[in-house]
């Protein structure tokens, strides 16, 4: 029997447990996602265990606890105000001060969004010399993927910025969304346009050739809808009503994940069963920590901070290195027993490769720190601009949900990207809300107005 993984799936349940009945910590706290995460993929690779061969050593028990045990410690000073009370809502975009877009605005932007993606595809039909979508975003993935030369393929700047702000518009269309449902909006055709533009956008996101940047977006929903059923447990049939919602949400997710995966032309596993096919994504990586935590090779980068920074490490080093390259990540794929158990080794990974068990002390602290006091300053009632606070912790949250996988927090947050992300979601924030001053017939159709909704 897995007794060291079942024991540290024992631990990963108290502390859970702790931390909501006896400290009475929020779910949108930063703990829960990053434990939470943890728990389901060390359940799947219990689950799993027996067709992997895989009973986990007591060297990598103990990284995984140290590991927990220093992200929580990260937390500590700010578990107080972390209770799970009825905090101001986080995704509250419609306050008082502020009204909704008007759905002119809302029209023409969603045109913008077509005429950008429309241009993509025929840019990449242009390129590739085909129709097939999936062999199209096979190519653009094979492109990103070849980080140590000259990609054969890249969208051009001024396409690719504009795709970037139709992705970062889904963030303020989701936190709309949830800001109509919080103040009982009557208005259908708002909704309807609101809601045809996050389509819009996530379909467009899979224009990467990755699933990636579509799990962030649902992540963020999810987020949101958490977060408004916390604000309404004073009425428990609504707060029973969106949960379920969200977890149909996230069950539909899982089970057209594979069918996803194989349109976007990620055929390599597509004969697995779906069983076989989500254990990969979703428990693998706490068996290949353990078999790079046997292998003993620690703190073996070349350069400080090489896998943990690489995004700021690519980004700056051009400034100071002549013929900088990229360089891709040490992550070479495992198997066992005739089953491919992908590249990725969990959050904790990186901090051994590059600074040893002294990795696993202080690199997930910091993380505790930073999205602790994030979610800080986003539950504070006189919070200013909770909106960008708003957008920048569903990213943080993502990134402790998706420990498990890889270390998505200093990849994402620790970034050029993430700063323009910031940048361009503050610009659509005050693009859609901004009072406009002209002619008449400008102010009537895309004037920002307040919503007819029941308060």
């Amino acid at each position: 029997m897995n007794s060291l993984l079942f024991l540290f799936l024992a631990f990963l349940l108290a502390i859970i447990a702790f931390q909501k009945v006896v400290l009475k910590q929020s779910i949108l706290s930063p703990t829960f996602p990053f434990l939470f995460g943890l728990f389901i993929a060390s359940l799947i690779a219990l689950i799993c265990s027996p067709k992997w061969g895989f009973i986990m050593r007591a060297e990598t028990f103990w990284i995984l606890v140290l590991g927990v045990l220093s992200f929580l410690l990260g937390t500590l000073p700010f578990s107080k105000r972390h209770k799970d009370t009825r905090i101001q809502n986080p995704t509250l975009l419609i306050s008082p001060g502020c009204s909704t877009p008007h759905s002119g605005r809302l029209a023409l932007f969603g045109v913008f969004q077509i005429i950008t993606y429309t241009s993509a595809v025929v840019l990449l039909m242009n390129h590739f010399g085909s129709r097939d979508i999936g062999f199209l975003l096979e190519g653009v993935r094979a492109s990103i993927n070849s980080a140590t030369t000259q990609a054969s393929f890249a969208y051009p700047t001024w396409l690719n910025g504009f795709m970037s702000i139709c992705y970062v518009s889904g963030f303020y269309f989701i936190f709309c969304f949830v800001s109509l449902l919080a103040k009982k909006c009557k208005d259908v055709f708002l909704y309807f346009l609101v809601i045809s533009n996050l389509v819009l956008c996530s379909i467009g996101s899979l224009l990467g050739g990755s699933r990636g940047s579509l799990i962030i977006l649902i992540s963020a929903l999810v987020f949101g809808l958490l977060s408004f059923a916390a604000n309404h447990k004073h009425r428990a049939r609504v707060a029973r009503r969106t949960y379920l919602i969200t977890a149909i949400l996230v069950i539909a997710l899982l089970l057209g994940f594979q069918s996803l995966g194989t349109s976007l032309g990620q055929t390599q596993n597509a004969s697995f069963n779906w069983i076989d096919y989500f254990s990969i994504y979703c428990g693998a990586q706490i068996k290949n920590l353990d078999e790079f935590v046997t292998a003993g090779n620690f703190q073996i980068s070349n350069l400080f901070g090489q896998q943990s920074f690489r995004s700021l490490i690519i980004y700056f080093g051009r400034f100071f290195v002549p013929n900088w390259s990229p360089y891709p990540l040490d992550l070479p794929f495992r198997y066992a027993n005739g089953y491919s158990l992908g590249n990725v080794c969990t959050v904790f990974y990186p901090f051994l490769y590059d600074f040893g068990v002294a990795g696993i002390i202080v690199m997930p602290f910091i993380m505790g720190v930073v999205s602790s006091w994030a979610f800080e300053l986003l539950s504070r009632r006189k919070s200013k601009n909770k909106a960008i606070l708003s957008f920048a912790y569903s990213f943080i949250w993502y990134c402790l949900l998706f420990s498990f996988f890889s270390n998505k927090f200093y990849e994402l947050i620790f970034s050029p990207t993430f700063v323009k992300y910031l940048i361009y979601f503050t610009v659509l924030l005050w693009g859609f809300n901004v009072s406009l001053s002209g002619p008449r017939f400008l102010k009537r159709s895309f004037a920002s107005r307040g919503v007819r909704c029941e308060l």
